[in-house]
């Protein structure tokens, strides 16, 4: 049975307009919009009487007998193909003989008890006759009869009352999902079917009782799988008119119109790459299993016949399976950012134009973050741009990554507070729950599934900036001084007065808006003083008072938390409010809207979030005197943002100290591409809600309110996005490209919310029985021997990296926030010609990344880092020597990590533990990459390039000052042909799949016939312009060599030479050369830290006290600072060299696993 829906988007607005009335009077059909049947295809007879009339085989009871010559014999075997059409919706439905007529007589027995409960006369309404049965008859009497079934069918159908009956609904095969374009995909296939609960599943008797049992109806669609539980009222034979009563005398309850029906989403299931199933009948009980599985679990369904278990056999069969979650998508439009500033303001214009869903992940998010500057008003702070969208009824769904607060202190809990506050539409969870030692690293945006930003770049302070990567930022410094210490004074006035508890069903904004009277406007800021009349003391008083019965209110609000109290209290705080988790008719009791519920959080906690938070509205102010608001303005190296402080409250002095610059990359694409990451959202976040509903107690409030959170659906692109594409959100559209895009992740079972463990070796048993006949696609999905750890283990980030280093032909040029990757062979192993052509020519599938090898040979080293990137660079290196031909690899990493301390001293821990890894890495030691390359190279460094960025500004009162240039961007381009790039490190905690959680993407080209020619060293190579001009606008920056960059940074080079990268003439003469002659200026002028020859904690002590050249001798640093071209420098490889940069014995640094610094 297919199904396919027409890409008019009318249908799919008018679908979207209609969604609020349906679910409340429980219709699943479109309104005013007719049902057309026809039928199609048709196999009434089985058997062809011959010329004997004798039957050519056995046919039950008719086996043998002598029948008239041309008849055709029909059974309960006998099918028709029902095609219908419903508005833009078509789709066909098989049924059988047997089928029809169980449905004529359960659905006759019906309609006349409709006609006693119901005097309206749609329900008396005359029928056409359902067709004769009879056991076999000529052509012209079957074709009469396909007539009469079809006008028998349509005349049911097209009583609105009949065809909302259930047997109607199971007949046609139809749901609340059946019309709703949003929720994506083809239909495939719906019916009833009986559920195994969860605690049979390895039950080794193989007839299970009915009672077990739990009836569901489930959905198939091209990409994934639901199931959903159908609650209707049921009239007894009491609820019936008294006469009818006496007449029947009724002992049975029978479902009526499905006017009080209701429909509960319970699970969805992503066709993900360790999706498969597997049909069976068991012997003893005759049951018709039919067992799904993915990488979430497992679901196990008895089927009503064998033939119903045949036809979803053959449903699933027609779905491509593929070895990555998802396959590569060819015509995907994509645009690529450089930094910050055009990355956020593309997130906002995006979010701004959204029609119906909204879906962040972020590692760290600030709420209070500007994403357009320079800034007018709020209208584009994040938190108020969503609360716009969500009172517009867009859907707002936010995963934040649940700290440990031992290791960073990012106070999500705050930000959920305070964002689900501030409207009903707005649905936020942070995960995980189950780990403490790993995180959720993924940076995302999709709007409307239809388009998706991706990359390093987190909402947050700090991560905003352009290419100028400003120091300093002290416009009218005046006037922040003043509102910092406006902000100081109310932050001590709170700390004596605190603030009274809110009553119950008071709106948010009453209190924002009573909060708001705190601070005045501009001129108030600026001419009130420090000090201030205490309030009167029977004020505070009244205030004491008012707090302690409301503390008292909030006990016994929390105490009523029961199943029937539950119910009473929600039902008073109802809103009209769309819930996707349920169906039905919402002025029942039992049918409940999500009104963004607390029983979480304290409420005393969520006062005291709106008055530290009250002066919110203040910091557009502060935007039209400076560009780095507040908090925005950090430098990492002595100070974190944190949600303990206000916004606006400048963490360090803007007058001494300079900010430290962010340069990140991201992209945005808009296609099947961003529907692709949309559903690991999906995945992620269904797993946690269902994990959430079952780990609270049945029947309980907790679980009800858990249940009110929406579960979510894959969908399709949708409209304006299928036809403005990025116009709408560019610049210049002409800036995006059209290129073949794949989604890659990181993920394993504890990061797609999986529980630990192998519930009674179910799950191993599973497996195994399923890999014994399966077709061989899907054999290599499947890990038998996984530990329990990697269950569901997807590292194709990590694949796709070494795939593509594998087969670079030219260059590979890399930046990362991290490079910690392991050689694990040993010095002694020697790589022969053989061995390395071999490896040249040995041919690598296109795709699937999810399910491709390492391409290295195994190996059994213990060491600490198991990914082994290094290794596939240091390999294609030796290939390129042996072969005597010219090849580069540029890796570009931040000269120290952004963590809070001073290196040499005992607050820099955090930061010699990354050093020493990194150092691990490349330059020291038997993994490293640069001494196992002078084994076998006479020169490495005309191979390899390690570089930093560094930047220096003029403060207003003439002093200049110097900070690193963060590199947080997680790229890589091999040959002008290929880039990935997402939110993955190169380090074990990204790569191998079962630590953090990654997303990312592979960029190429959808055919040869979008290359063009270019030349990579000196000789002729076929390149991508979209990926060639990226990556040219990567180096420019670095160079100086950017149009925007002011004439005293810029470099006097050809911009021509930026097309070969792999010239001599570029790599030594012009990017080595320029790190290296600006590294010397800054030591020079700045005595900067790190540099060369600091090879001790006792050497960086001295350089920092001694006086540099630019307090000494002003004139003469300024003229060597003009000998600065752009911002690249070395990676100084002898920095700290003589020094131990583990953490030290007894430190608290010591007490934590090596992994986590990995």
């Amino acid at each position: 049975m297919e199904a396919t829906s027409s890409p008019d988007e009318a249908g799919l607005d008018s679908t979207l307009k209609y969604e609020k009335s349906r679910y409340n009077n429980a219709n699943v059909f479109l309104p005013n919009t007719p049902i057309i049947i026809k039928i199609v295809h048709s196999c009434e007879s089985q058997i062809i009487i011959d010329a004997g009339n004798q039957l050519q085989s056995r046919t039950g009871s008719l086996a043998g007998k002598q029948l008239p010559h041309g008849s055709l014999v029909l059974t309960n075997q006998s099918w028709y193909e029902l095609r219908l059409k419903h508005g833009d919706f078509e789709w066909s439905v098989r049924r059988t003989l047997a089928e029809l007529k169980s449905f004529h007589t359960s659905f006759m027995l019906q309609r006349a008890l409709l006609s006693i409960s119901n005097k309206r006369k749609d329900s008396r309404r005359k029928l056409n006759p359902f067709p004769p049965t009879f056991e076999f008859a000529n052509e012209k009497k079957l074709y009469n009869r396909r007539v009469m079934l079809e006008k028998y069918i349509q005349s049911i159908i097209d009583v609105r009352e009949y065809r909302e009956t259930d047997l109607v609904l199971r007949l046609l095969e139809v749901s609340p999902l059946s019309f709703v374009n949003c929720s994506g995909g083809l239909k495939l296939k719906e019916d009833f079917v009986n559920k195994l609960p969860s605690y049979n599943y390895f039950n080794k008797c193989c007839c299970v009782s009915g009672i077990c049992l739990q009836k569901r109806w489930l959905i198939l669609k091209d990409s994934y799988f639901v199931y959903m539980k159908q609650h209707g009222d049921k009239v007894k034979a009491k609820d019936i008119d008294k006469s009818a009563k006496g007449k029947l005398r009724l002992a049975f309850s029978i479902e009526l119109s499905g006017k009080n029906r209701s429909w509960r989403l319970c699970n969805i299931f992503l066709m993900d790459q360790n999706f498969a199933f597997k049909t069976r009948i068991v012997e003893r009980s005759g049951q018709c299993q039919l067992k799904l599985y993915n990488s979430l679990g497992e679901l196990v369904v008895i089927c009503q016949s064998d033939d119903r278990m045949n036809d979803w056999n053959k449903r699933f069969h027609t779905i491509q399976s593929f070895g990555s979650y998802a396959p590569p998508r060819s015509d995907t439009q994509i645009c690529m950012f450089i930094d910050g500033a055009c990355y956020m303001e593309a997130v906002a214009k995006a979010i701004s134009q959204a029609q119906h869903e909204v879906f962040i992940t972020d590692w760290c998010m600030h709420p209070t973050v500007f994403l357009r500057r320079p800034v007018r008003d709020n209208t584009w702070r994040l938190d108020m741009l969503l609360h716009a969208k969500a009172k517009q009824g867009v859907k707002i769904y936010i995963m934040l990554y649940k700290e440990s607060e031992l290791a960073v202190k990012f106070r999500s809990i705050k930000v959920k507070r305070w964002l689900r506050s501030l409207h009903s539409n707005i649905y936020i969870y942070r995960s995980p729950r189950s780990t403490r030692l790993w995180s959720h690293h993924e940076k995302m945006v999709a709007v409307d599934q239809s388009i998706v930003f991706l990359g390093g770049i987190d909402l947050c302070f700090g991560r905003w900036d352009t290419n100028n990567h400003r120091l300093q930022d002290v416009h009218k410094i005046a006037k922040v001084q003043e509102v910092n210490a406006e902000l100081r004074r109310i932050k001590s006035l709170r700390k004596r007065s605190r603030g009274t508890l809110h009553p119950q069903g008071k709106q948010s904004s009453d209190f924002v808006n009573l909060e708001m009277q705190t601070i005045g406007s501009e001129s108030d800021l600026t001419n009130s003083s420090c000090d201030q009349t205490p309030k009167p003391r029977h004020r505070r008083l009244t205030n004491a008072i008012q707090r302690a019965g409301d503390a008292m209110l909030s006990i016994m609000y929390q105490m009523a938390l029961d199943k029937k109290e539950s119910l009473r209290v929600l039902n008073a705080q109802m809103s009209p409010a769309y819930c996707e988790s349920e169906w039905g008719n919402y002025d029942n009791d039992t049918h409940l809207v999500y009104d963004n519920p607390s029983y979480e959080d304290d409420a005393t906690t969520n006062v005291m979030i709106r008055k530290e938070l009250a002066s919110l509205e203040e910091l557009s102010q502060a935007g039209q005197r400076c560009t780095w608001i507040g908090q925005d303005y950090v430098n990492w190296s002595l100070v974190e943002p944190t949600a303990k402080e206000h916004p606006a409250l400048d963490l360090v002095d803007r007058t001494c100290v300079p900010r430290m610059p962010w340069h990140d990359v991201g992209c945005v694409f808009v296609g099947t591409a961003a529907c692709d990451i949309s559903r690991h959202f999906i995945q992620r976040w269904n797993q946690i809600r269902f994990r959430k509903i079952r780990s609270a107690p049945k029947g309980s409030g907790k679980r009800i309110f858990q249940r009110l959170v929406p579960g979510l659906l894959p969908s399709h692109p949708c409209s304006p996005w299928t036809e403005t594409k990025l116009s709408t959100i560019l610049v210049d559209p002409r800036q995006s490209a059209v290129c073949t895009v794949q989604a890659l992740r990181s993920v394993a079972n504890w990061s797609l919310g999986v529980q630990s463990g192998d519930k009674k070796g179910f799950r191993k048993a599973f497996r195994r029985l399923f890999h014994q006949n399966l077709p061989s696609r899907y054999k290599n999905n499947i890990d038998l021997d996984e530990t329990k750890e990697q269950i569901g283990l997807e590292k194709s980030v990590l694949n796709a990296y070494i795939d593509m280093i594998n087969q670079a032909e030219n260059f590979i040029y890399i930046e990362n926030q991290y490079f910690i990757s392991y050689i694990l062979g040993s010095q002694e192993d020697q790589h022969s010609d053989e061995d390395l052509e071999s490896e040249k020519n040995s041919t690598i599938e296109k795709s699937p990344y999810g399910q491709a090898s390492d391409h290295l040979q195994p190996s059994n080293s213990n060491a600490l880092v198991k990914n082994r990137i290094c290794e596939a660079i240091y390999l294609r290196i030796l290939r390129a020597y042996n072969e005597g031909k010219l090849f580069r690899v540029f890796i570009m990493l931040p000269s120290l990590t952004a963590f809070k301390g001073e290196v040499g001293t005992s607050s820099g821990t955090y930061i010699h533990a990354i050093l020493h890894y990194t150092r691990q890495s490349l330059f020291t030691g038997e993994h490293a990459l640069i001494p196992r390359l002078k084994h076998v190279l006479p020169n490495p460094e005309d191979y390899v390039s390690i570089c930093s960025l560094r930047n220096y500004d003029e403060w207003p009162d003439g002093s200049i000052r110097t900070e690193l240039i963060y590199i947080h961007s997680k790229v890589m381009i091999v040959d002008d042909k290929k880039m990935v790039l997402g939110s993955a490190n190169i380090n074990d905690r990204s790569m191998l799949g079962f630590r953090d959680s990654e997303l990312g993407i592979i960029i190429e080209s959808n055919s040869d016939n979008d290359l063009i020619e270019g030349k990579l060293g000196n000789t002729c190579a076929k390149v991508h312009p979209f990926i060639q001009r990226f990556r040219r606008s990567l180096m420019a920056e670095f160079l100086g060599m950017l149009p925007k960059i002011p004439k005293e940074y810029k470099m006097c080079v050809h911009h021509d030479l930026l097309d070969d990268p792999v010239s001599n003439e570029f790599f030594h003469d012009v990017w080595n050369a320029t790190a290296v002659n600006n590294g010397e200026i800054f030591e020079k002028v700045f005595n900067c830290i790190p540099g060369s020859g600091l090879l001790t904690f006792r050497q960086c002590a001295e350089r920092r006290n001694e006086v540099p050249l630019i307090v000494s001798d002003r004139e003469k640093a300024i003229e060597l600072l003009k000998n600065v071209r752009g911002y690249l420098v070395p990676f100084y490889s002898d920095f700290l060299a003589d020094e131990s940069l583990v953490c030290p014995v007894g430190s608290i640094e010591r007490m934590i696993p090596e992994v986590i610094w990995t």
